[in-house]
């Protein structure tokens, strides 16, 4: 299967390799980015690629505790009642759907 081909079909991939990705795959990634509907309208995006694997392992415990925050926040009803309110129907249920999971 093609990368195109998974995305369009919207599958996973989650067998991760301890190697760097061709610089190929990764222009092919960002071009299906740049055709994927976000789900919003975005005000603005933008794509970081990091290869630093030293990088990743640094950032990770900062994005594991925004997320953390985050279920915790959506897991109380007063707190989901303000996030709805501040991003608005459709990016709450963006996050409902498929952040939060």
């Amino acid at each position: 299967m093609s990368f195109l081909e998974m995305i369009k079909t919207r599958r996973a991939i989650r067998v991760f390799k301890d190697k760097p990705v061709p610089r190929e795959l990764l222009e092919k990634v960002i071009q299906a980015i740049s055709f994927a509907p976000p789900g919003f309208t975005p005000l603005k995006t933008e794509v970081v690629i990091v290869q630093d694997a030293s990088v990743i392992r640094r950032a990770l415990p900062a994005m594991i505790e925004v997320y953390d925050g985050l279920i915790k926040a959506m897991g109380n009803p007063l707190a989901r009642f303000f996030i709805r309110r501040k991003v608005g129907e459709a990016k709450f249920q963006t996050l409902v759907r498929h952040v939060v999971p």
